[in-house]
């Protein structure tokens, strides 16, 4: 199996699962108490599919601290290298036959 496929492999496999729970649960309907509002005859996968964003974000949101404090102790320690930041190194000046300030050394 070449890398690109092990790459492209579970996300294929992730995309034809959610296919196939789309197709069939097709006219499947749900009603969705959200607090104030209740809807009724709510599609059941759009519900999944927002239940499972809602669910990453919220994990998202709630690592994130955790996850910055990690990376600070470890830079504190020394466990985590920065990259180093090296400017770039300088190009040196071409002579451009468009330049107009320069007279022409064939006249």
């Amino acid at each position: 199996m070449s890398a690109a496929a092990g790459r492209w492999l579970p996300l294929a496999a992730v995309t034809l699962l959610a296919g196939a729970f789309a197709f069939l649960n097709r006219g499947e309907v749900a009603a969705v108490h959200v607090g104030v509002a209740t809807f009724y005859r709510a599609p059941l996968t759009l519900v999944v599919f927002i239940a499972f964003l809602f669910g990453m974000l919220s994990m998202l949101a709630l690592s994130l601290h955790q996850d910055l404090r990690t990376r600070r102790l470890l830079r504190r320690h020394g466990l985590l290298d920065t990259p180093a930041r090296t400017p770039p190194a300088p190009t040196p000046p071409q002579h451009s036959p468009y330049r107009y300030d320069e007279p022409d050394p064939a006249d």
